[in-house]
C-alpha cells in the first residue's frame, strides 16, 4: 500500500513539473490595465504602454525564439512606449563576460517598434557579480535604441517616466530621481525593477509605479497565492494595488529564475493605458 502511495505521489509530482515547464514557456497573456491621472493634460489622448520584465534570457524557459515571438506580440499591440523592467539575464554576469552577455540578452529588443520610445531600467540580475553596478547593461540597452534610466527621467509624449536603476538605492537616489522628473514636468510614472519601495518615504510622491521582480511568486498555490515573493511584502508582490490615491502595478514577468517552472502564475505582458482620470 505504501509503495502505491509513493508511486502515485511521484507520478503527480512528475506531472505537475511537466505542466509547470509548459506554463513557463507558453505564449504570454496580455493583462490590460487603465490608470487615470489627475494631472493629465486636458484634451490629450491616452497613451498605450507595454511593460515587459524578467525575461531572464539563458533559462530553459526563455530560448531566443521565444523572446523573438514575444517582441512580435508586443509590436502587434501598437504601443506608444515600451517599458523594460529589468532582469534580462539569468543568473549574475561576471566582470569578464558582462558586456557580451548584456548585448546578447537585449539584442531582440532592437526589433521593438513603439511609436515614441523604449524606456528601460536594470534589475538585480543585471548587476556584475559582487559589484553593485549595471553600466554594461545600460550601455547595451542604449546600443539597441532604448533609453536606460539611472535615477533619471525621460518623456513618453505627455508622460514623464522616471526610473530607478535597480532595487538598492538611498534617499539621495530618490531625491535625484524626483528632481529629474520635476524638471520635465507633467504626470509621472515611476518605472522600478522591484515594487519593494512603493511605501518608502520619497517614493510616495510618485502617483503611479510599475514594477516586476517578484514573478508573482513563479510558483503559487491555489487560494494562497505566491509562495515566495523575493522579500517583498505579499500585499505588494503581484497585480494592482491602490493606496491613498496612488497606483502600483506589479507584473509576473516573462521568464523564470532558478527552476524553469511556473505554476498558477502565467507569464504576462502588461498593457497599460494611461490617461485622464474619469469623474
Amino acid at each position: 500500500m505504501l509503495r502505491r502511495i509513493i508511486a502515485a505521489l511521484l507520478l503527480v509530482g512528475i506531472g505537475l513539473t511537466g505542466i509547470a515547464f509548459l506554463v513557463a514557456r507558453q505564449t504570454p497573456a496580455v493583462h490590460a490595465y487603465r490608470v487615470g491621472m489627475v494631472d493629465w493634460p486636458e484634451g490629450t489622448p491616452p497613451l498605450r504602454l507595454v511593460m515587459l520584465s524578467d525575461t531572464h534570457v539563458g533559462s530553459a524557459a526563455m530560448p531566443r525564439a521565444r523572446l523573438d515571438a514575444i517582441v512580435d506580440q508586443v509590436n502587434a499591440l501598437r504601443p506608444d512606449c515600451v517599458l523594460l523592467g529589468g532582469d534580462y539575464i539569468e543568473g549574475y554576469p561576471r566582470q569578464s563576460t558582462v558586456k557580451a552577455e548584456a548585448r546578447a540578452v537585449v539584442a531582440p529588443f532592437a526589433r521593438l517598434r513603439p511609436r515614441l520610445a523604449t524606456i528601460a531600467v536594470a534589475g538585480n540580475h543585471d548587476m556584475v557579480r559582487d559589484r553593485d553596478e549595471s553600466r554594461a547593461m545600460r550601455a547595451a540597452l542604449a546600443r539597441i535604441g532604448a533609453r536606460p534610466l539611472d535615477y533619471s527621467a525621460t518623456r513618453c509624449g505627455p508622460l514623464t517616466v522616471a526610473g530607478f536603476d535597480h532595487p538598492h538605492f538611498s534617499k539621495e537616489h530618490v531625491r535625484q530621481t524626483a528632481a529629474a522628473a520635476t524638471r520635465l514636468g507633467g504626470p509621472v510614472l515611476l518605472l522600478s525593477h522591484s515594487p519593494e519601495h512603493f511605501e518608502r518615504e520619497g517614493v510616495r510622491r510618485f502617483p503611479l509605479m510599475v514594477a516586476g521582480h517578484t514573478h508573482c511568486g513563479q510558483i503559487a498555490a491555489p487560494f494562497y497565492g505566491a509562495i515566495l515573493t523575493a522579500s517583498v511584502d505579499r500585499r505588494l508582490a503581484c497585480g494592482l494595488v491602490r493606496e491613498g490615491g496612488r497606483v502600483l502595478i506589479v507584473g509576473p514577468g516573462l521568464g523564470t529564475s532558478g527552476l524553469p517552472l511556473r505554476l498558477f502564475t502565467r507569464p504576462e505582458i502588461l498593457l497599460i493605458e494611461v490617461g485622464p482620470r474619469q469623474g
